[in-house]
């Protein structure tokens, strides 16, 4: 259901038809089965980036602060959507967003008050808990992670501990937003374009990203579909390449790769015909 309602919410002004094999296409993309099967906590991200795009179109408060919500489920990975959203409500200066962040404040505070009654040390426990990851059964050394970057760390002249790990990647997403806003500023016009950057960025940066976190690369290839119809193949073709491989692979960060480089594509200035 989580799957449905999202692209309902980032579907509203197409046709019903094609909502529907958009929901279909769903269904096929390799990380949803992925999802389906393990269970994971992508779903509500998936879902909260939804419904905060869907917020902002309709300017819609209680939605955005549910959608807020969700992104807490996964915090490594909300936290650069919501990096992403801050930034965008501050340079363009949008009067809804402000307005939703001084209602938001609060709840965070409530949430948190939450956490540290199921956890008091939780602050603590969560970061610990994702620089431990590789002791877990199943992802040792991350050799499981579908991360561009853990498997460019995976290489033996480039093995760096998981703590430095993360703090490249932190700098390479806020270097990519940066670069973007300088050179390709028309991709930050909406809400939905910031977001989708912060997926590309933590899908292709973040050290611990796994093949079923690749669902929220659904959201930049539902814009992208809307600007070429060509692009309904790609859920298709990331499910007749990746269940040749158990693990993804390298193939999932390259297919992000590729979409990033044609989504941005479609936002890159026109430079004047010369004749």
């Amino acid at each position: 259901m989580m799957v449905i309602t999202s692209i309902w919410y980032l579907t509203e002004v197409w046709l019903r038809t094609k909502r529907v094999v958009a929901i279909v296409l769903a269904v096929l993309f390799t990380p949803f089965l992925g999802l389906f099967f393990v269970g994971q906590f992508s779903g509500p991200i998936f879902l909260g980036s939804a419904m905060i795009i869907y917020a902002f179109k309709k300017r819609v408060l209680p939605l955005f602060l549910l959608g807020m919500f969700f992104l807490t489920f996964k915090p490594h990975l909300g936290g650069p959507i919501f990096l992403a959203m801050m930034i965008w409500i501050f340079a363009y200066k949008d009067e809804f967003g402000k307005k939703a962040l001084l209602f938001f404040i609060p709840l965070m505070g409530v949430v948190s008050a939450i956490g540290f009654i199921m956890d008091p040390n939780w602050i603590v426990n969560y970061p610990r808990s994702l620089m431990q990851y590789s002791s877990l059964p199943g992802v040792d050394v991350c050799n499981k992670c579908a991360s561009l970057l853990a498997k460019i760390i995976l290489l033996p002249w480039a093995n760096i501990s998981k703590p430095l790990a993360y703090g490249v990647a932190f700098v390479l997403i806020l270097l990519e937003i940066i670069v973007l806003l300088k050179y390709v500023p028309s991709v930050f016009a909406k809400i939905d374009g910031a977001i989708s950057v912060s997926i590309f960025a933590a899908l292709l940066f973040l050290p611990y990203t796994m093949l079923y976190d690749y669902t929220l690369l659904f959201i930049p290839w539902i814009f992208v579909w809307a600007k070429n119809k060509f692009f309904a193949i790609f859920p298709l073709l990331s499910y007749l390449i990746i269940s040749q491989d158990e693990n993804g692979g390298i193939v999932l960060p390259l297919l992000c790769l590729l979409l990033f480089g044609f989504y941005i594509a479609y936002y890159m200035p026109q430079r004047p015909h010369v004749v």
